[in-house]
């Protein structure tokens, strides 16, 4: 099979390639070998699936499914396990890319291409308003284009409900390019958050990039803080009305009591520029008036018709039609959200599976004595926890439950069950379902049940985790200190050194130079033990005419004393492990020497530090406060 493993097995599907990747999901372009139709297949990925991936893969259908077709929302085809027991989801494929992609290639669309691709998603989202649903994440990355140029909303991957709690928990998930103010505050997405995005969606459509946008960023703070705080900025298109310009800014107003009242009167409104302009006038599709269920009737019993002699006899037969909900599934596009890098995207990623039939449906019935007849069957599989966190070594064992038709624990004894590992070297599962934790990583395990001609799958995560080693700190002290000024002697010794200066005066050379010896012998480690060693030491630069200079920290043999050294006997510098630039505000400044200490150990660690500075500024090398050494080394070990 190309495009995917032995466990991304789908009956009836042939997956070509991957056409894009999301946090938990993978989407293939495959073929439906039964029809002969290529579409899209979004199946979880290994490494996302655990309780809340599958909560919102589920739960995501839920919400979906109250949108029934409507033609500018993306539709799922089909649901099902792959032969891994990974929820999966067909749906069409979108060969027109998204509207980002037409960004990309283009830059800003038409203006009349414009109004017509808004009206049509205004209209999509006043749809899922109607149905108690805001989208949360509208963008040109998550509008679709068929082959034929007409848009379907797609991805409702942080959509909620809005009758069951309006969190903000899904702040993280959104892009910011087109977030509303509020929600980046912290507020409750809804359906103000809706037309806010779809405003800076038409932005961004008629300028090419997001409103605040800027390629010099470093980080996404900087957005956010234009997001909340600056005007919106002007659209550089002269052939934009005036009247589309105020449009789109009361849109993306920072009050939402400002904006649109909803989507539908946006739409509006840009019809009426259509209108304007004398241009054909973008329809809404129009929504049928549902018939009503008819109450389940009692059916009195028939006598057998009689055939009319020479006609064959057809047998009535009469049964209650149940209406399954075919789950409508909001596509995710997996894209890239930086605007200067993100890939095309060309396929739909639904995020569920099938919920119960539509209410007001009629189930079939039995009779009382079929009823009691019937043998219990095995509905569902489940395994508990839904994650297991373990330590190397440690083992857990699955108990897979099950519940039967008649919503009695199943019996499980005669069933046959099958383990499965999807990292088996991070844990493996035997027989029995024990499984043993090997190293850190994730592994997704599944129990596959067969009773009778039905078979099950359950999944739960194992997450293996290494213990941090226990961290040691030693700080070792100054504790022989010299340094030269200019001349041929040597300054006052500190032992401390409480003020080191370093001082001089020549040219091509070093002619300032201060020294420290660190005893590393009462340092009772193994180099093994040792993660780093750094160095710490307080500058500050002080009078002469410049405002700071570069101090560098030299490998000095240990073979000097603080009281024999003179100008005209200096220690000799040996390799430059780093620089220090100190100024006249003065600070700590950190070096890490480790390999350099490491060689060190078990006897005195010398440093030298000299400048370059012709100009009479002196370079201070000293502690914060009285009896304070001006530096020490800290060893942190494991």
């Amino acid at each position: 099979m190309t495009g995917g493993d032995l466990g991304d097995r789908i009956p009836g599907y042939r997956l070509i390639e991957p056409v894009g990747q999301g946090g938990f999901a993978i989407v293939y372009r495959a073929l439906n070998e039964r029809l002969g139709r290529t579409v899209a297949v979004k199946i979880l990925s290994v490494a996302g699936i655990d309780e809340r991936a599958l909560r919102n893969f589920r739960r995501e259908l839920e919400v979906t499914s109250r949108l029934s077709d409507h033609p500018n929302i993306v539709t799922a085809l089909d649901t099902g396990t792959t032969a891994a027991g990974r929820p999966f989801i067909a749906m069409d494929f979108y060969e027109g890319g998204s509207l980002y992609d037409r960004l990309r290639a283009a830059g800003g669309l038409p203006v009349q291409e414009t109004l017509h691709l808004g009206i049509k998603v205004a209209g999509a989202l006043a749809a899922v308003h109607e149905t108690g649903v805001f989208h949360g994440d509208v963008k040109p990355q998550n509008i679709l284009l068929s082959r034929y140029g007409e848009p379907a909303l797609a991805d409702f991957g942080v959509a909620r409900m809005l009758d069951v709690g309006q969190l903000s928990s899904n702040t993280l998930n959104l892009t910011p390019h087109h977030a509303a103010p509020e929600v980046l505050h912290g507020s409750p997405q809804s359906v103000a958050s809706d037309v806010y995005a779809l405003g800076s969606t038409l932005y961004q459509l008629l300028s090419g990039r997001p409103a605040f946008y800027d390629p010099a960023d470093a980080g996404v703070a900087p957005l956010l803080l234009r997001v909340l705080r600056q005007p919106l900025p002007p659209l550089q298109r002269p052939d934009v009305p005036d009247g589309l310009r105020q449009l789109i800014e009361r849109a993306m107003a920072k009050d939402p009591a400002a904006r649109h009242r909803d989507t539908l009167t946006l739409a509006e409104e840009l019809q009426e520029f259509q209108r304007a302009s004398g241009q054909p006038v973008t329809s809404l599709p129009a929504l049928l008036q549902a018939p009503q269920p008819l109450p389940r009737q009692p059916v009195p019993p028939q006598a057998p018709a009689r055939a009319a002699p020479g006609k064959r006899t057809w047998p009535i037969v009469t049964a209650s039609v149940a209406a399954a909900a075919i789950a409508v599934a909001a596509a995710v596009i997996l894209t890239r959200d930086d605007p200067a890098t993100g890939r095309r995207s060309v396929a739909a990623e639904p995020p569920g599976l099938p919920t119960q039939p539509a209410a007001g449906t009629i189930e079939p019935t039995a009779s009382p004595a079929a009823r009691k007849a019937r043998k219990p069957v095995l509905e569902t599989v489940s395994l508990t926890p839904a994650v297991h966190s373990l330590r190397p070594r440690q083992t857990v064992r699955l108990n897979p439950e099950g519940t039967t038709s008649a919503d009695r624990p199943a019996d499980l004894a005669k069933a046959t069950v099958v383990y499965e590992s999807s990292a088996p070297a991070v844990a493996s599962v035997d027989a029995r379902g024990l499984v043993t934790a090997l190293k850190a990583g994730t592994a997704l395990l599944t129990v596959r049940v067969t009773a009778g001609d039905r078979t099950h799958t359950a999944t739960t995560t194992v997450r293996v985790v290494v213990p941090e080693k226990k961290t040691r700190t030693i700080r070792v002290p100054v504790t022989a200190s010299a340094d030269v000024r200019s001349g041929s002697y040597a300054n006052a010794m500190f032992p401390t050194c409480s003020v080191c200066e370093v001082k001089g005066a020549g040219k091509g050379f070093w002619v300032r130079e201060s020294y420290f010896g660190f005893d590393l012998g009462s340092v009772k480690v193994r180099p093994t033990e040792i993660t780093s060693v750094t160095l710490h030491v307080f500058a500050v630069t002080a009078d002469g005419n410049g405002s700071d200079a570069d101090v560098d920290v030299h490998v000095l043999g240990d073979a000097w004393k603080a009281m024999d050294v003179t100008w005209n006997s200096k220690p000799e510098l040996g390799a430059r492990l780093g620089t220090l630039h100190a100024d006249r505000t003065g600070r700590w400044h950190t070096l890490a020497i480790t390999s350099y200490a490491k060689s060190e150990l078990g006897g005195r660690l010398s440093l030298g530090f000299a400048d370059d500075r012709t100009d009479g500024l002196r370079t201070h090398l000293s502690g914060v406060g009285s009896g304070t050494s001006a530096a020490y080394l800290e060893i942190r070990t494991s």
